[in-house]
């Protein structure tokens, strides 16, 4: 190294490292040029001509003819796949072929790679196999440039202010970079190099999914991006959905990266569903956009799950281009980003990235898109049981002497991209009927390195060598998240929320070559139920800092331990554990069991099945909503009301927009509080609702509380007290399936009403539904009461990622009705795709068909080969019908024997909707191909 120019490395020019991940999310780390040498090769390459360092910006000046100037270069021999950027300066440029720029070394001694940007011909040049070829690119002279290069395989992209030019094809160029500047004076700064891995790995620094809009579940609206709110209520998009349609979704309109952009004409404000960036860190928002005029104002939103807000305003022109808005450190790792027009137009989006750290790299797809786009063949994740022992003998010291450890096969640790690790990782688990116990040995040959910093609750335990355990009990909604620290100090969280803090204990020793940690979890610390028998999701994740080697034991295939689609599983546990789970609740005076058949309410003295929506929404519903529920068929509308004090609108316009129902022939059911939580003094929140509206002829029942948890003396004394307040209308609690299975008050009121929201919310699937529509139907059938149901048709919202298809609406809805249900309403507004929305008109027209079927009391036992197709069998005007259901995402073929029913050669089998076709049979046996998520009913006419 030439000895002047040593000095330069002891000045503050920054160099930023990704050296990988802490917890959940990749860090940054700067560095200053004294103290890289183990993480960068400096070098000075040919000679360095009047090279310094001014206030951190590194200057080079070779103006002279022919001269070159060269200064660092970054990167080492071993990567493979990179990234590299910096912001380039044209100083000074005496002759038209002055440049500055990079160059990519071969390794074979062959030509290298060039990227320069010009100064006077406002030009990139890049330079490969001997041949000097040129991109125009309208760059502003005297100004800085931001020049990136991401190089995956044989190929480097290469991007100028964020705009993507050109790709530069190589064979085996190594991964160093030098910047140099050719017959001009310039100068560099934020300079950041970044080790990738390998291009067979997936990695993207990227927290988006779908953020080129390549996917989209259903119709044309993308995958992971949405309105504000759950489902569509706004009016004027409610009476011109066409339109909607038109104006917002992906499109393959000259799209900037891959096959789709989205556009966003007329609507307020677009919004990625939740993103779980690392919290504490600063974070930048990239993207592409341009307009169908210039200078068209967009504004750019971070908002963090706690409600604080970022936004920048930018003004876009015709032609794509990047815009970034940077996000200080977040506070919360949760968030979301919206993007909005702030004024008349038409306006295209696409490649939007999240990234830690504060300067933009070239933009890449998440790794889970990867994935998808790629179809790697992920495996299924794996499952393991849980060896139980009978009244374990547990020290806890981080020791692992007890005998029951000896013979428990442990589980296999991998990278995050199911590679084997450098270090290994032995994980056993055990449990007896009070507590699940979990050893860990984290082998370390770099022990002397390991960090051990965090010493108090709740710290961010995932910086220092560390454990996370991820655990989501089989029929929640939310999920644990525990850490722990080399130090033994504890991280717990649900739903992100660090205030909750675990009955569990932790202890953790340090040995030569390995740490151990022992792990104690109460299964009481769960709040368990019957409801949560089955599988358990659970992941196991290590971070070892001095390697910055991270492995789960299910590979998450992404840069976050979050990726709760990968988790494994815990196979249910026996029941020596399991019968203890039962809720010691109080539960109703009638605790018979009878073979169900439901009743179902009733107006003018015609059975009343209930089929309609939630409205959820500040804004009252009017003409333009309940012409909409006619359209599709409603009958019922919930109407969310607010406490007293928060009342947005008068007593009167709530009144005559709850009257106006009755003019569509729609009933509303009145529910008294949002969500929640009641106490004694709350109860004039009941009074003050039912006293002013108990005299509209609309309201068919009062939902008094909706997922409470409170005291069951509580919650029964609401009950009552409604009931003491209008005693001539249904009032009843609406529970999810974990307040059905703790029967939370007994269950009071004359509705049994439970929800179950299994499109990519809860972890439950269609099948699900039907299981404990079961076992609802078992309580309601005990009182002689209607079964109601709560279930999902809202779209693309903060914690949901894709909008409900008409399929999955189609299976929920019949699973539900096939297993007792006489009350369905979709959670939440009207539908908003429009597959989905026709969907519902169609399913209106069903209901209407089927509710005297349905009601009907003559049930028919048949038997069926395939048991996850689910069915009843009802007799009904001396004709036979069967409705039938595959809740599965895969296609089932059954045979249905119908010898029960006295099923002659003779008689007609047709389909009732799909079509009027006939049905073959043979020796009473119906056999038919059921595709994903399909309803099929099935009229017999005997002869």
């Amino acid at each position: 190294m030439n000895r002047n120019l040593k000095s330069m490395f002891g000045i503050s020019i920054l160099l930023l490292i990704i050296i990988g991940e802490v917890g959940a999310a990749e860090p940054v780390v700067y560095l200053d040029t004294a103290t890289i040498g183990h993480r960068l090769d400096q070098d000075i390459f040919e000679t360095a001509v009047n090279s310094k360092i001014v206030e951190g910006t590194l200057v080079q000046d070779a103006s002279e003819k022919g001269g070159l100037a060269s200064a660092i270069i970054a990167g080492s021999e071993a990567w493979s796949a990179y990234e590299f950027s910096c912001d380039i300066r044209i100083l000074d440029a005496p002759h038209r072929s002055g440049v500055a720029g990079i160059q990519l070394q071969n390794k074979d001694g062959g030509d290298p790679v060039q990227i320069y940007i010009g100064s006077h011909e406002e030009i990139c040049l890049y330079k490969s196999r001997g041949q000097l070829e040129a991109v125009k690119v309208a760059l502003e002279k005297n100004t800085w440039h931001r020049l990136q290069i991401n190089r995956r395989g044989t190929i480097t992209q290469v991007y100028i202010d964020g705009k993507h030019i050109v790709n530069v094809p190589h064979d085996d160029f190594t991964g160093k970079i030098q910047l140099r500047t050719h017959q001009a004076k310039s100068a560099f700064r934020n300079i950041r190099a970044s080790a990738l891995p390998n291009a067979t790995d997936v990695s993207s620094p990227n927290v988006i999914n779908n953020s080129s809009f390549e996917y989209a579940s259903s119709s044309s609206i993308p995958d992971y991006w949405g309105m504000a709110l759950w489902g569509l209520h706004d009016k004027y998009w409610i009476t011109h959905r066409d339109e909607l349609w038109q104006r917002w979704g992906r499109r393959t309109e000259n799209p900037f990266h891959g096959n789709y952009c989205m556009r966003v004409d007329g609507m307020q404000r677009v919004w990625t569903t939740m993103l779980y960036p690392q919290p504490g860190e600063k974070h930048v928002v990239s993207l592409y956009l341009r307009a169908d005029q210039d200078r068209f104002p967009v504004r750019l939103n971070y908002m963090n799950w706690r409600g604080s807000e970022h936004s920048l305003d930018v003004i876009v022109s015709q032609e794509w281009a990047r815009y970034e808005m940077k996000i200080p450190a977040l506070d919360t790792g949760r968030g979301l980003i919206g993007i909005a027009s702030q004024s008349e137009g038409v306006l295209w989006v696409d490649a939007v990235q999240l990234e830690s750290g504060e300067i933009a790299t070239p933009y890449q797809v998440s790794s889970e898109d990867t994935l998808r786009s790629e179809d790697s063949g992920v495996a299924d994740v794996p499952a393991v049981e849980v060896a139980y022992v009978d009244n374990a003998e547990f020290v806890l010291d981080g020791k692992l002497n007890e005998s029951m450890w000896k013979n428990v096969v442990p589980l296999k640790m991998v990278t995050k991209s199911g590679k084997d690790t450098s270090d290994d990782t032995v994980v056993r688990m055990v449990s007896d009927d009070e507590n699940i116990y979990i050893s860990v040995t984290c082998y370390d040959r770099n022990m002397s390195e390991a960090k051990g910093k965090i010493d108090h609750r709740d710290g961010f335990v995932w910086t220092d060598d560390s454990l996370e355990l991820f655990i989501n009990p089989s029929n929640r909604q939310h999920d644990y998240h525990l850490g722990v620290s080399i130090t033994g100090a504890q991280y717990d969280s649900v739903m992100d929320d660090s205030s909750w803090n675990g009955d569990w204990q932790v202890a953790t020793t340090r040995f030569e070559d390995r740490w151990v940690a022992e792990v104690v979890l109460p299964f009481e610390m769960f709040d368990l139920s019957e409801f949560d028998l089955g599988e358990w999701k659970f992941n196991i994740c290590r971070t070892n800092q001095a390697t910055q080697e991270y492995s789960c034991w299910s590979p998450t295939y992404s840069t976050s331990f979050h990726n709760a689609g990968y988790w494994g599983v815990l196979l249910p546990f026996p029941v020596e554990v399991t019968s203890k789970w039962k809720s010691h609740a109080e539960v109703g005076e009638d605790e018979t069991r009878r073979s169900y058949h439901l009743p179902t309410l009733e107006v003018d003295g015609e059975p009343y099945l209930a089929y309609g929506i939630d409205w959820n929404v500040n804004e009252l519903p009017g003409h333009e909503v309940y012409g909409a529920m006619k359209q599709a068929n409603m009958n019922l509308l919930e109407f969310v009301g607010r406490q007293k004090k928060f009342q947005l609108h008068s007593i009167e316009d709530i009144r005559q927009s709850l009257e106006l129902a009755s003019e569509y022939g729609i009933k509303v059911v009145y529910r008294v509080h949002r969500q929640g939580s009641v106490s004694n003094e709350n109860l004039t929140v009941i009074e003050h609702a039912i006293s002013n509206f108990k005299n509209v002829d609309s309201i068919i029942a009062w939902i008094v509380l909706d997922e409470p948890h409170e005291n069951p003396k509580i919650v029964r004394r609401a009950v009552e007290f409604a009931k003491e307040l209008d005693p001539t209308r249904p009032a009843f609690i609406n529970v999810t399936p974990t307040g059905l299975g703790s029967q939370i008050g007994g269950l009071p009121g004359d509705i049994i009403c439970v929800d179950r929201y299994p499109v990519e919310f809860d972890g439950s699937t269609m099948k699900d539904i039907g299981d404990v529509a079961r076992t609802a139907a078992e309580l309601a059938g005990a009182r002689d009461i209607p079964l109601w149901f709560f279930l999902q048709s809202f779209s693309n919202v903060h914690t949901v990622w894709r909008s409900v298809t008409a399929d999955e609406l189609t299976a929920q809805t019949y699973e539900a009705l096939i297993n007792g249900a006489r009350g369905i309403i979709y959670y939440r507004e009207l539908a908003l795709t429009q597959e989905t929305w026709q969907r519902q008109i169609e399913i209106g027209a069903q209901i209407q068909t089927l509710t005297p079927i349905l009601v009907s009391d003559e049930v028919k036992a048949i038997r069926s080969d395939n048991e996850k197709i689910d069915f009843v069998c009802k007799e009904y005007n001396g004709e036979t019908y069967l409705l039938a259901v595959n809740p599965y995402p895969t296609s089932e073929k059954v045979l249905f024997d119908l010898s029960s029913v006295g099923l002659n050669s003779g008689d007609k089998v047709q389909y009732l909707f799909d079509t009027e076709a006939e049905v073959s049979h043979d020796n009473q046996v119906v056999r038919d191909d059921f595709k994903p998520y399909q309803m099929r009913c099935y009229k017999i006419t005997h002869e």
